[in-house]
């Protein structure tokens, strides 16, 4: 049972299987793309912490506006293989990040703005560590009920501010013909989300893979 006002008519026939994105990952992806845009200039570094499906849509939201430097981080090397084939400057696991941050090979002073979409608690203190004085960290990962995260009070009093996000706080009427430009834009995205499709007889396999890492999104075929 879905309220009327949820319910979406797609105007081009060939987004009907992407679409099963525009429900959470296009919306909350873009959404967060959108709003560390509005605080950067496209000569800043914006990091994203964690390519799954909410990530790998900022990435190709922020290329979709004709922002560069970004750096993606994640362990798995596929991941990473993949977000730097979409335009990403650099794509690096977590510990080599920090080595290129402790030689001065990364500036802090040249990072803006950080897009936290693991849930990571380790993720979330370097996202908001890792800033300029006055850059923005939005959380978009889903934490663990109860878990805590530490950051330093001196840098909120310094001017670094971090927010969360519900869906990417954007319409998904509004955006819609948005989604399909960014589809149509970054057409590895595409293939490689339509890439996984499960029957509904295999549910619990698709849940396994998605659990496990193999798939993104797994999509559903009923």
């Amino acid at each position: 049972i879905v309220p009327k006002d949820r319910i979406y008519k797609l105007k081009n026939n060939q987004f009907k299987k992407i679409s099963a994105l525009f429900g959470c990952a296009m919306p909350t992806g873009v959404g967060l793309a959108k709003k560390i845009i509005k605080n950067t200039s496209k000569k800043d570094f914006i990091i994203i912490y964690g390519i799954g499906g909410i990530g790998i849509v900022a990435l190709a939201t922020l290329l979709f506006f004709k922002f560069k430097n970004i750096i993606v981080i994640d362990k798995d090397i596929n991941k990473l293989n993949l977000s730097k084939k979409m335009g990403a400057l650099k794509s690096l696991k977590l510990n080599d990040f920090l080595t290129k941050i402790n030689k001065d090979e990364i500036n802090i002073e040249n990072i803006a703005g950080a897009i936290e979409c693991s849930g990571n608690i380790k993720l979330i203190e370097c996202a908001f560590k890792y800033l300029k004085k006055d850059g923005l960290c939005i959380i978009g990962g889903n934490v663990k009920f109860g878990k805590k995260f530490k950051i330093d009070p001196y840098d909120i009093i310094f001017g670094k501010k971090i927010v969360g996000t519900v869906g990417g706080d954007i319409s998904i009427k509004e955006n819609l013909s948005l989604f399909e430009k960014i589809i149509k834009k970054n057409t590895l995205m595409k293939k490689y989300f339509l890439k996984h499709q499960y029957n509904i007889d295999n549910i619990n396999k698709a849940f396994k893979d998605f659990k496990s890492g193999k798939v993104l999104r797994p999509l559903i075929k009923l």
